[in-house]
C-alpha cells in the first residue's frame, strides 16, 4: 500500500469519473486538484470539458502517463480499466471510499499497481 502522505504531492493527476456535476465527487476532486496548481487529466467519456480542462474519453488519450490516477467510478469499471492493461505500473492508484472493496485492492496489487486505499483526496490535499 502506497503511503497516502508521499502520493498526494504528486504533480500529475487522472480522475477517473471526473464530472461537471458539483455535487459529484468527480467534479470535487478535480477542482481541489486543479486548485493546488495540479496537472489534471478528467476521464469521462461523455464530456468534452469539464472545469475548463480538456477532458478525455480513456487513459490512451492522454497527452502524459499520470503519477495517480484517482478513481471515483464503481467498482466493476475501476476493474475494467485495470484489466485494459493501459495503466503503466509507474502510476499509483488511488481509490475514492466507495470505489473499491478488498477485492479489488488485492487484484490491483496482485496485477503490480501500487495503491492508496486508506483515504480520500479531498481530505489528504488540505494537509499540503
Amino acid at each position: 500500500m502506497a503511503d497516502k502522505k508521499q502520493v498526494i504531492k504528486a504533480k500529475v493527476w487522472a480522475v477517473l469519473g471526473a464530472s461537471n456535476d458539483p455535487e459529484k465527487f468527480g467534479y470535487k476532486i478535480t477542482q481541489a486538484l486543479k486548485e493546488k496548481g495540479k496537472t489534471v487529466y478528467p476521464l469521462n467519456p461523455k464530456e468534452g470539458e469539464i472545469l475548463g480542462l480538456k477532458a478525455y474519453k480513456d487513459l490512451k488519450q492522454l497527452p502524459e502517463i499520470p503519477d495517480v490516477i484517482d478513481f471515483v467510478v464503481p467498482k466493476p469499471i475501476g476493474l475494467q480499466v485495470i484489466d485494459s492493461g493501459i495503466i503503466p505500473k509507474s502510476t499509483i492508484l488511488w481509490f475514492q471510499p466507495g470505489s473499491f472493496d478488498q477485492e479489488l485492492v488485492d487484484y490491483a496489487q496482485a496485477k503490480g499497481y501500487d495503491v492508496v486505499a486508506d483515504g480520500c483526496v479531498l481530505v489528504e490535499l488540505r494537509n499540503i
